[in-house]
C-alpha cells in the first residue's frame, strides 16, 4: 500500500525556521512560512483546511498562530502568553495548548475558542503540564506531567503520561517510569495511545538502579568517574524511542529502537501507521521523518528529494539574525551551547493529513 496525505512539518537552521508540507504520494515539497522567525509545531486542522502552529517572532514570545494549509491568512491568536503544544479539538471548533495562563511559574492546558478567540484554562495543577492531545470523542485530553510527588532527585526530570476527563474533572495516571514518557497522542480509533519514552527498554527497577548508581558516583567518584558518570546520564537523555500502549495504559510495547532520539509521534488518518523524527546520537541537530508501521514495526522508507531544504538551511546560514541585541553580539556557536540541542532540527515535529 502506497503512502498517502500530507504531512507539515518545520525545519531550519539557527532561529529561523519554517512550516513545509510533504505530499506523500507526489513527493513534493512546499514551504508555507518565509519569515526569519521561529515556526514550530504545526498541527492539522481535522479537515486539513487549517494548521496550527508556534511562532517565536522579535519580542522572543513563542505565540500561538494559525494559517490556511496553503501556508496565507495567518493570524496571531495570542498575546503575552508563552505558548508551546498546538492540538485541534476533533470538531476544529477549538485550540488545545499549553501557557503560562495563571501564573509565570506555571504551564497549564489551555484552550482558544476559534469562534470568539477566548483563552481559557482547561486544567491546571502544580508543575509543567505539556503536550496535550484530545481523544477523538473530545472528552478527554492526554499530556504529559511530573509525578505527583517530585521530590527524589531521581524525579526531577522525569514526565508520565495522564489523562484527564474533562466531563468528570477526573486525572488518572496512565503509566509511569523513572525514565521520561512524554508527548503522548491518540490514534484516530481512540484505542491507542502513541508516546516517546527515554526507558530504553529497561524496567522501573533496572533504570533506577542504573541512575542510582550514575548518582552515586558523580556525588562521591573522583573526577574522571564524574566525567564518564556525566556521559552516562547524557547518553540516557539522549536514547528516546516511539511507544504505544492501550488507551488505558495497559499493553504498552516498544515500537522504534533506533540509537539516539526518536521523537515527535503523529499517527496517520488510517491509524496503520506513525510519523516521526529520528536523529543519530549525539546528532539531534540532523533529525529525519520517518514512517512506522504500527502493527509490525516496519520502517517505511520514505525518500524524497531534500534539496529545497538544504537551500533554505543554507539561506538561512547566511543571513545575519535580525534580532535582539544580544543575539546580534553573540556568536552562533555559543549561543547553541545554551540551547537544547534539539532546538536545531532540520525536520521537526510531523502533522499528518488525508
Amino acid at each position: 500500500m502506497s503512502l498517502t496525505g500530507i504531512i507539515a512539518f518545520s525545519s531550519g537552521w539557527s532561529c529561523d525556521f519554517d512550516i513545509w508540507s510533504l505530499d506523500l504520494q507526489t513527493g513534493q515539497l512546499a514551504q508555507l512560512t518565509t519569515s526569519e522567525d521561529v515556526n514550530d509545531m504545526p498541527v492539522f486542522s481535522p479537515k486539513g483546511d487549517e494548521i496550527a502552529f508556534i511562532r517565536t517572532g522579535a519580542d522572543m514570545i513563542p505565540s500561538l498562530c494559525v494559517m490556511n494549509s496553503k501556508g496565507g491568512s495567518l493570524k496571531r491568536l495570542t498575546t503575552d502568553l508563552y505558548c508551546n503544544h498546538p492540538s485541534w479539538s476533533p470538531d476544529g471548533s477549538k485550540i488545545l495548548f499549553t501557557a503560562n495562563k495563571t501564573s509565570g511559574d506555571e504551564i497549564d492546558l489551555c484552550v482558544c475558542d476559534r469562534s470568539s478567540g477566548r483563552i481559557d484554562v482547561v486544567f491546571s495543577k502544580s508543575g509543567i503540564e505539556r503536550e496535550p492531545s484530545f481523544s477523538p470523542d473530545g472528552n478527554k485530553i492526554v499530556y504529559a506531567a511530573p509525578p505527583k510527588s517530585s521530590e527524589s532527585t531521581q524525579e526531577i526530570h522525569t514526565t508520565d503520561i495522564w489523562l484527564y476527563d474533562l466531563n468528570t474533572k477526573k486525572d488518572t495516571l496512565l503509566c509511569s517510569h523513572p525514565a521520561r514518557d512524554y508527548g503522548p497522542v491518540f490514534s484516530p480509533d481512540g484505542t491507542s495511545i502513541a508516546f516517546v519514552s527515554h526507558r530504553n527498554e529497561r524496567s522501573s527497577d533496572a533504570y533506577s538502579s542504573a541512575l542510582s548508581k550514575i548518582q552515586n558516583t558523580i556525588e562521591n567518584g573522583d573526577m574522571a568517574s564524574i566525567d564518564k558518570a556525566i556521559e552516562e546520564i547524557q547518553a540516557l537523555e539522549q536514547d528516546s524511542d516511539i511507544y504505544v500502549m492501550n488507551a488505558d495504559g495497559t499493553e504498552i510495547r516498544q515500537l522504534t529502537s533506533n540509537p539516539g532520539a526518536d521523537v515527535g509521534a503523529c499517527w496517520s488518518p488510517c491509524g496503520k501507521y506513525l510519523a516521526y523524527t529520528s536523529s543519530a546520537p549525539g546528532n539531534q541537530a540532523a533529525e529525519r521523518i520517518k514512517i512506522i508501521e504500527v502493527e509490525t514495526g516496519r520502517d517505511v522508507g520514505l525518500k524524497y528529494d531534500r534539496a529545497p531544504l538544504r537551500a533554505d538551511i543554507e539561506g538561512a546560514r547566511a543571513r545575519t539574525m535580525n534580532r535582539s541585541i544580544w543575539q546580534k553580539v553573540i556568536p552562533d556557536f555559543i549561543e547553541r551551547k545554551f540551547i537544547d540541542k534539539s532546538y536545531w532540527g532540520e525536520e521537526r515535529r510531523p502533522s499528518w493529513t488525508a
